[in-house]
């Protein structure tokens, strides 16, 4: 279904400067785009966007939170900066890594059998594995972004691993795993 762009909130009211109604065919709000520009290079501006979603009987809320988000930006614009965008590695934690692989990857190229003894192995061996000096992360909560600013994350994991007294077999099947489930988040 196609999205349309309107200068109108849903109750027929106008929308502020730098505000665009995202709605579907059937005029049902879908969520509030909102849009400023930032300078590059000397003389070189960019158009940058971020949406808002919203529901049909909650985009009065959606509508305030787009208003705050573009008056953030366009102070971000005016002093010259550019406002930093939100990766998906911020929010992807390796167990949600984890599930995407099973669900796109392990369940339509690997065994029902196997797929079914690595998600028992990650969950008992790989995401509640507590880390950190104050022992308050766990493994599987670790965002992607997270890992690839401090790849310690993992060698601190492995040395865990390492004095669980597991054999090497196991050790090996649990590392080659958290590779193979990295390497598919990759792609």
């Amino acid at each position: 279904m196609s999205i349309v762009d309107r200068k109108t909130a849903p109750d027929g009211s106008g929308l502020p400067s730098g505000v665009w109604g995202r709605y579907r065919a059937d005029d049902e709000i879908t969520g509030f785009k909102v849009k400023w520009r930032e300078r590059g290079r000397p003389g070189v501006y960019y158009q940058r966007s971020h949406t808002i979603n919203a529901t049909p009987n909650r985009w009065k809320s959606a509508l305030a939170e787009a208003e705050r988000s573009l008056r953030l930006a366009q102070g971000i614009a005016q002093r010259g900066e550019q406002v930093e965008r939100a990766s998906r590695l911020d929010s992807v934690t390796l167990d949600g890594l984890f599930e995407v692989w099973v669900h796109r990857y392990a369940s339509r190229h690997l065994s029902p059998r196997y797929v079914t003894d690595c998600a028992r192995l990650w969950g008992r061996e790989v995401s509640p594995v507590v880390l950190g000096e104050d022992g308050t992360r766990s493994f599987g909560d670790l965002t992607l972004r997270e890992i690839i600013q401090q790849p310690a994350w993992l060698v601190a994991y492995q040395e865990v691993l390492d004095a669980t007294g597991l054999g090497d077999a196991s050790r090996r099947k649990i590392l080659f795993l958290i590779r193979g489930v990295l390497e598919r988040g990759q792609r």
